[in-house]
């Protein structure tokens, strides 16, 4: 690194890019601390680096948050290194490149004990695998819906309907079925509070409802559902694969659910997809993935544009969610 002083002058400092916590376990150390690019009063410094640690089998390429964004170009690069090595074999945990965004995600990592994410951006390393989620079993298990609480509010105002969705979201476990009830209700608002409260109660069954729900959605709600499934994480990502692999031609719907879970922090995995044997499923992935690849793309997809921003749905929506936030 080239550090320039105060008085104009500049001076090359050396940091480390790959670790090896066999052979210098104190190196591993400020890596897992964060010190590894600690240069007198530059810190921060957004750089990438490579962790190994042979005895447990881990090998992870850390990205710092600011550089999310290139995950997928560092990974590519890394497994280009990989590929031109002369001598050595590579295991195989480290021909997956695994990425990871953050040292809170890189102790998850590195511990074995993934959490189930809290919020839309998971980060890399905490993702359950989705064979492990039971999406086909939860859908041929599931009862039929309770009945809908919200049914004789449809023509109430936004405020009664608030009320409600957060007296449910309240209730935790014993309020999903209220909620799976509304999303077959005649209002699209109402649906769309239905939504918005199971996209807070992270489940297989609130994902395969959500995708059922937003696969028949016919108003302008359905870009906000895809969104909510995305925040579902795992669950999200394992319903949206189950959903493609069923059906027999792209779904824009589902195109849009792959590139909400891309900006989330599922890229790698959705890039996986698009390698599927089932060229639906594959093709859904790839346009999903297709609509972050260019920044611009990214923060369209997660921001709406000033005309939306008057949609009166949008601001229901905006509404609805704040509610449960406080």
């Amino acid at each position: 690194m080239l550090v320039t002083e105060d008085d104009g002058s500049a001076e090359v400092r050396w940091v480390y890019r790959g670790v090896n916590a066999a052979t210098d376990p104190a190196l591993a150390e400020l890596a897992r601390r964060g010190e590894l690019f600690r240069i007198d009063r530059a810190q921060g410094l957004l750089l990438s680096f490579v962790y190994h640690d042979p005895a447990k089998r881990k090998f992870a390429l850390v990205l710092p948050e600011g550089l999310r964004h290139r995950a997928l170009e560092e990974r590519a690069a890394l497994i280009e290194s990989l590929a031109e090595e002369p001598e050595h074999p590579i295991p195989a945990y480290v021909a997956e490149a695994q990425v990871v965004i953050g040292l809170e995600a890189l102790e998850r990592y590195l511990s074995d004990t993934p959490e189930a994410p809290e919020s839309t951006r998971v980060p890399r390393g905490a993702h359950a695998p989705i064979e492990a989620l039971p999406i086909a079993e939860v859908a041929r298990k599931m009862e039929p819906a309770a009945e809908d609480p919200f049914e004789s509010m449809d023509e109430l105002s936004p405020v009664a309907i608030e009320t409600m969705l957060r007296e449910l979201v309240d209730r935790g476990e014993s309020g999903v079925p209220g909620l799976v009830a509304a999303l077959q209700s005649e209002s699209s608002v109402v649906r769309l509070a239905a939504a918005i409260g199971l996209s807070r109660r992270p489940s297989a069954e609130a994902a395969v409802r959500l995708v059922d729900a937003l696969l028949e959605e016919p108003t302008g709600i359905a870009r906000h559902m895809a969104r909510l499934v995305a925040a579902l994480g795992p669950f999200g990502l394992a319903a949206a694969k189950a959903a493609a692999e069923e059906t027999r031609e792209p779904s824009e719907a589902l195109v849009l659910v792959f590139g909400h879970l891309a900006e989330a922090g599922y890229d790698l995995e959705v890039e996986n997809l698009t390698r599927d044997e089932n060229p639906v499923l594959a093709e859904i992935a790839r346009r999903g993935l297709d609509a972050i690849i260019d920044a611009r793309d990214a923060v369209a997809l997660m921001s709406s544009p000033p005309s939306a921003q008057r949609d009166p749905i949008d601001r229901l929506a905006a509404r609805f969610e704040a509610a449960l936030e406080h």
